[in-house]
């Protein structure tokens, strides 16, 4: 008997696996936007990158965070905004309004 007992508690738990597995959510992910210009002059842009990704099932403030930084046209702040990016966990950066934010990250 004690067999059977084992074998209907194994089964039990693995058929419960599927259910625990499924309560358990994933992290929102994390992109970072970081652009040349300021961020007034892309908000149309940006409308149209929210969109984008809502389209996709991506919805900022539900299954998405995008951390939107600014380089005003300095280059010389591009290295430690992409310090910071990196250091908040990104899994994405994009890049907007020329080269040199692309050759930084």
């Amino acid at each position: 008997m004690r067999r059977r007992e084992f074998i209907a508690g194994v089964s039990a738990a693995v058929a419960t696996l599927p259910v625990a597995a499924g309560a358990q959510q994933l992290a929102a992910p994390v992109i970072g936007f970081l652009s040349w210009a300021d961020g007034p002059a892309l908000a149309p842009a940006m409308a149209a990158f929210r969109r984008g990704l809502a389209e996709q099932g991506y919805v900022e403030g539900r299954n998405l965070t995008i951390l939107f930084r600014w380089a005003e046209f300095r280059q010389d702040v591009l290295p430690g905004i992409i310090a910071d990016l990196i250091g908040r966990g990104v899994a994405l950066i994009v890049t907007s309004s020329g080269l040199a934010p692309a050759l930084a990250a």
